[in-house]
């Protein structure tokens, strides 16, 4: 099966993509896996540091295709085109902020006719500085 999965893998730094480059390395065990990431996921003023480990290794067993800035909507259109064109059979997105809702509804609605889709929900209730 040929599956796509969109969200943040290694290089970038995080339990999220941390949690996504560990769900493609499981799933291209059996499938054809590529990771549509991201070329710019938070404007520069709100980050100071890299969104990208230092010493990072790339030994993925699966397609890295880094393509979407979720601050331009062209580059949306474009991943759009990309996932038309390679005829997935599943496009799974990894969402765990409201931030990047925009962005994945634009594509998702696109592509929803021509492929499976699904999410994984992430970080549905906030946990930092939480006294529980």
């Amino acid at each position: 099966m040929k599956i796509f999965v969109i969200g943040p893998v290694a290089p970038y730094k995080g339990g999220i993509s941390h949690s996504g480059t560990q769900m493609c390395q499981n799933l291209a065990k059996k499938h054809d896996v590529t990771a549509i990431s991201f070329t710019r996921m938070y404007p520069k003023l709100l980050f100071k540091d890299s969104p990208y480990e230092k010493d990072a290794k790339e030994n993925h067993h699966f397609k890295t295709v880094t393509m979407i800035d979720a601050l331009n909507p062209f580059t949306w259109h474009d991943t759009v085109q990309f996932i038309k064109k390679e005829k997935p059979d599943r496009v799974i997105f990894q969402w765990w902020t409201t931030y990047l809702t925009a962005c994945f509804w634009y594509i998702e609605k696109r592509i929803k006719k021509h492929t499976r889709t699904g999410v994984i929900l992430q970080n549905v209730f906030p946990h930092m500085g939480d006294d529980e």
